[in-house]
């Protein structure tokens, strides 16, 4: 029989083998000189069955030895099997803490499955680290609500998933930067009808723009973000978790500013900011500025407020005029505090739907795979 050894410690029907078997006697023996059935003794030499205060009673008259010493044998077995079951737990432990392991399995990021092994080479796959303890290797230039310079397990989760498929992503062109500073007005001008907006995918896979949606996890609070695969391979991932025109215009432009730019990295949640520009780096500030400029030109904008006819139809009328969706400037007039949040909502109009037809897309009911 093979011994069972947890952390060098032996079962105690091991000990109990090694002294039946001095002595000369068979299981069936050490059956019938402790009044027990075959079956009992079999268990507990093989381990599968405790040692009671009963058994080793009986078994210090069998053998002289004392009863506490085949109960330290079992308590001390019991232990190390209880040692290897906490390990097990601390391991879950720091595994839940390092990544929202949850949401992952729902997202098919990782195998639905509670072995702890196979679960963890998932996810050390899935954040392209060699251990649990090893920081984000993909690191943003975050503009975010909890804080620059730390990255959430959720949030570094999503955007390793977003980096995973931007580099499954074939047949985009090469990038260039003139050609890339010419197509933004292309792309502005496809956000003026939700018709429209539909090709815009395309338009951005044109310029050299590798475009993907991935749905956020809860508590991220993601809008966006844009990397680099390389020096000619720009991307840019958008979650959509507001599917309105205005707030998916506003962030696709704002990180197409970061391209502009050829800025490294940048993680974009809370992309609004509710009136904390002053807090934000200097990149996400003019990346803000440039994106609200370029979807409405500023001085239009200031005439139009400056005129003092701010309804519906005059809104309607002005997005006409500069050729933008009436939606987009309803947005930069509620963030402007123009007008209220509840005005003309129904100019919002959602788009998410459209987007996600047309895009490469995990999340928002659209199948994803591993």
């Amino acid at each position: 029989m093979t011994e069972q050894r947890i952390a060098g410690v032996v079962p105690p029907g091991t000990h109990l083998r090694r002294e039946i078997e001095a002595r000369g006697w068979s299981q069936v023996d050490l059956a019938e000189i402790l009044g027990r059935p075959i079956q009992v003794v079999n268990q507990i030499l093989r381990g599968k069955k405790s040692i009671t205060a009963t058994t080793a009673r009986a078994l210090e008259e069998a053998t002289s030895i004392a009863a506490v010493t085949w109960l330290n044998f079992e308590s001390q077995y019991q232990l190390s099997l209880e040692a290897k079951r906490s390990d097990d737990v601390a391991q879950r432990a720091r595994l839940f803490s390092r990544a929202p392991v949850a949401d992952l399995r729902r997202r098919a990021w990782v195998r639905n499955t509670r072995d702890i092994t196979a679960l963890k080479a998932d996810v050390l796959e899935l954040l392209r680290i060699d251990s649990l303890a090893e920081p984000p290797r993909v690191l943003f230039a975050a503009r975010k609500s909890n804080g620059y310079g730390q990255t959430s397990p959720e949030q570094e989760a999503w955007c390793c998933r977003a980096l995973r498929l931007a580099e499954e992503m074939a047949g985009i062109p090469r990038f260039s930067r003139k050609k890339f500073e010419r197509g933004l007005s292309e792309v502005r001008d496809l956000c003026k009808s939700s018709q429209s907006v539909k090709f815009i995918p395309d338009a951005l896979r044109n310029l050299g723009v590798v475009f993907l949606v991935v749905e956020h996890l809860p508590r991220t609070k993601i809008d966006g973000a844009t990397f680099w695969l390389s020096r000619t391979r720009p991307v840019v991932v958008l979650s959509l978790r507001y599917g309105r025109i205005d707030y998916f215009a506003f962030t696709l432009m704002h990180e197409l500013m970061h391209v502009r730019h050829g800025d490294a990295q940048s993680f974009d949640n809370d992309i609004l900011n509710d009136g904390k520009e002053a807090s934000l780096p200097e990149i996400e500030i003019r990346a803000n500025k440039e994106a609200g400029e370029l979807l409405v030109p500023p001085k239009e904008l200031a005439h139009f407020v400056a005129s003092g006819r701010i309804n519906k139809s005059e809104i309607v009328a002005f997005a006409s005029n500069i050729g933008v969706h009436p939606g987009v400037v309803l947005g930069q007039l509620q963030h402007r505090r123009v007008v209220g949040w509840s005005a003309c909502r129904d100019l919002l109009e959602p788009v998410r739907d459209i987007i996600v037809k047309n895009a490469t897309t995990d999340g928002w009911d659209k199948e994803s795979s591993r």
